[in-house]
């Protein structure tokens, strides 16, 4: 809510409530400003348990409904509010468009702020949250030309300057999203986020020594926040500063033992210095005291080798056991395995998240989907879901009764899938990674180019390699490694625990897998999740 609607209820008020319910309201407030969302509810069922269609109450009811995240309750409220208002109730409707985006209803809430911003094109406020929902609606174009217009008309709004910001960070306009967000900072210097940002902007750029800086400032603002000194610790180690790193981490650890990115960063430290055993510890700590997790399992089975413990570090790098390709058999829906790659194909180009490299995954010259398998409303993509999920179970019943082997013993009775499609193209690749949130995963070849091939002693260009961590993990040691060539129609399995990447290739044509993870799931329903 801007200054004009407030100002507006004001005027309202005095027409409309008596004093004692101007008291009531003036409470609320302070109590939603306060955070105390609970009081400030209780205060306006009262008042609307007197005067069921009191506007106000209707109306503010439904803003702090947005602060709780209550979307639908916020649609209802501030509806009911415009009606009981009269001609009044027009100052309401941009908090009735931010909540009708809130839960899914753009087309509604685009045509309420193209028709506040017809009538008034100065409301910075206003335009603001319209270029928040084109950005939300993978407009980014169109958002970024709201925001700097956000800007032109109020120069001192920082949420327009982050919201850019994080706009171009997305886009990889790196220079210009450090520029904006330090635009941002110097009329909110005070903000952890900002300098959050700003701090993963630099690391985005590789530098390192900045983005440390930035986190320490955030992290100087806000010091009960774990999430800032891990941030913090991942700079300075990549930095070269692993003394303070490991600081950090421990600093996160402190505030939140079970936070896994703090301990396999702390681990990964620990290997870059040459002391594994202080690595195993730390993982062995985690899986002890909070359960499987694939991002510590990476990293005890790194530690292990890095250790020369051969046999323990075989027991989780074991490739031949655990990596199994396998074909799939084709929907009876589809004629062939042409038309079944070819219609995955399409609904995958289809989708609207289909992006160009988009931030913070491994994908490089190339394009990546969000989760497909989220819905699967389009045939292929739904009948590639069931064959996932049937060749899941067959994976877990040919894996021995071996309950002292944390990945076996974790393996699920349910699970949910995350599955997305990547596009590459010639010189594309996958950077190595890891699938730390899944317990199993894999990928189906749906289009391979014709360089790509498995010709003895020929090239290995485009194929899957196993085992090899990024330079990043300081591994002292070697891993042991396999490498799998592509073939349409082929499924590989594999835990989520494996370093993976692709090997770059030359060619016209496209590379095209569907990637997926398998996520332990407990107490779901069985007609929504996997069964084992």
């Amino acid at each position: 809510m801007n200054r004009k609607q407030r100002r507006a209820e004001q005027s309202q008020g005095g027409n409309a409530a008596t004093g004692g319910v101007d008291r009531q309201l003036q409470q609320a407030a302070d109590q939603r400003a306060a955070g105390r969302l609970r009081d400030a509810v209780t205060i306006y069922k009262e008042i609307l348990s007197a005067d069921p269609d009191h506007p106000l109450a209707l109306h503010q009811f439904g803003v702090t409904a947005i602060m709780a995240g209550q979307g639908d309750l916020a649609v209802d409220l501030i509806e009911r509010a415009i009606t009981a208002a009269g001609d009044d109730g027009a100052s309401f409707r941009p908090d009735l468009a931010y909540a009708l985006a809130m839960v899914g209803y753009h087309g509604e809430a685009l045509e309420i702020y193209e028709s506040l911003l017809t009538a008034q094109p100065n409301d910075g406020e206003t335009r603001v949250n319209f270029a928040n929902l084109l950005y939300v609606l993978q407009r980014a174009g169109e958002a970024e030309a709201e925001y700097r217009k956000a800007i032109a008309l109020s120069p001192d709004h920082v949420e327009a300057y982050a919201n850019l910001g994080t706009l171009l960070h997305e886009g990889q306009r790196y220079e210009e999203a450090t520029e904006t967000f330090q635009a941002a900072l110097a009329l909110q210097p005070e903000s952890a986020d900002l300098h959050h940002n700003l701090g993963a902007v630099y690391r985005a750029l590789d530098q390192f020594d900045e983005a440390a800086a930035s986190y320490a400032e955030a992290v100087r603002r806000a010091p009960n926040r774990p999430d800032l000194h891990e941030k913090h610790g991942a700079a300075l180690s990549a930095s070269g500063d692993l003394d303070e790193a490991a600081a950090a981490f421990r600093r996160a650890l402190a505030q939140t033992p079970d936070f896994v990115d703090a301990r396999t960063g702390l681990a990964e430290v620990a290997l870059a210095q040459g002391v594994p055993k202080s690595a195993i510890d730390l993982c062995d700590e985690y899986l002890r005291d909070f359960g499987y997790n694939s991002g510590v399992v990476a990293a005890k089975a790194l530690a292990h080798n890095d250790a020369s413990e051969e046999a323990e570090a075989a027991y989780f790098l074991d490739l031949d056991r655990f990596i199994c390709p396998a074909e799939i058999a084709v929907p009876p829906t589809f004629t062939d395995q042409r038309a079944f790659d070819a219609a995955i194909e399409a609904e995958a180009r289809a989708h609207p998240s289909l992006t160009f490299e988009p931030p913070a995954v491994a994908t490089t010259s190339g394009f990546q989907t969000g989760d497909l398998f989220q819905d699967a409303a389009t045939p292929a993509i739904a009948a590639l879901r069931g064959a996932v999920n049937a060749a899941v179970r067959d994976y877990i019943a040919a894996l021995p009764a071996e309950p002292s082997h944390p990945f076996i013993a974790n393996a699920p009775d349910r699970w949910t899938l995350n599955g997305w499609t990547v596009i590459l193209k010639s010189q594309g690749h996958q950077r190595a990674h890891i699938h730390p949130d899944g317990w199993l995963s894999g990928v189906y070849y749906v289009k391979v180019p014709d360089s790509v091939t498995d010709t003895p002693g020929g090239s290995e260009d485009g194929w899957i390699e196993f085992g090899r961590p990024p330079e990043t993990v300081r591994a002292m040691r070697e891993n042991p490694t396999r490498r799998i060539a592509p073939h349409e129609g082929v499924m590989i399995l594999f835990p989520s625990y494996l370093y993976h990447r692709t090997i770059p290739f030359e060619d016209s044509g496209e590379r095209i897998s569907f990637a997926f993870d398998v996520i332990a799931q407990h107490g779901v329903d069985p007609a929504e999740s996997g069964v084992r």
